[in-house]
């Protein structure tokens, strides 16, 4: 009799391995079919959460553009790396002529550069009583020449007590061309007597291929 249960007992155990494999098989199977049916369908108004890793470098074809469409209102912000890269100041002196109401002086752009001005100074040295009627400075950009006026201010009695000086300290933002003169005009009220002036220019050189 018990024999005949032990071999009943491990029928049943052999039929329930047999059923237990044969389950997991087809649920196997079953699982890897519907997962390779998945398909990934989001919009681009929605799209599927993703995480960068390991740093990937991301390169243009060659010739490639690449267009910036900032408007006015959300302008890129640059930096100019030519500033102060060729620092330049430069001074001319001289006199009015006796009898003359006018004086200039010249300072040349060096050839192969743009000269970008941002500021200009001037002491001019009168007689007694009399007036600078006028100071400029004139550039030439690309053919074109241009006159700046400038501010005058008395500065009062120089201390050799036999003039009177004006001075121009200005910041400007002016160009000239490389080969081009740097003139300074400077005009009085009275052409009596001699009269003196010393003027400078303060800026950077941009090279021009």
């Amino acid at each position: 009799m018990n024999k005949f249960k032990n071999c009943l007992l491990a029928a049943l155990g052999i039929s329930l391995l047999a059923f237990v494999l044969s389950v997991t098989g087809a649920g196997r199977a079953m699982a890897q079919s519907t997962f390779s049916l998945v398909k990934i369908i989001n919009s681009t108004s929605e799209p599927v959460p993703t995480t960068v890793t390991n740093s990937p470098t991301v390169k243009l074809a060659s010739n490639a553009a690449v267009t910036i469409n900032n408007g006015e209102s959300n302008p890129v912000l640059v930096q100019g790396v030519n500033d102060g890269v060729t620092p330049f100041h430069q001074s001319v002196s001289g006199n009015f002529p006796s009898g003359s109401v006018s004086a200039s002086g010249v300072i040349p752009v060096p050839a192969g550069y743009r000269l970008v001005i941002e500021y200009v100074s001037a002491s001019v040295l009168l007689p007694t009583g009399q007036n600078l009627h006028q100071a400029s400075v004139s550039t030439q950009f690309k053919d074109v020449a241009v006159q700046h006026h400038l501010v005058r201010n008395e500065h009062g009695p120089h201390f050799s007590g036999n003039n009177n000086q004006f001075v121009v300290g200005q910041q400007v933002r002016l160009y000239a061309d490389g080969g081009t003169p740097v003139i300074f005009s400077l005009a009085r009220n009275n052409g009596t007597g001699s009269a003196g002036y010393s003027a400078t220019v303060s800026g950077y050189l941009v090279n021009i291929p």
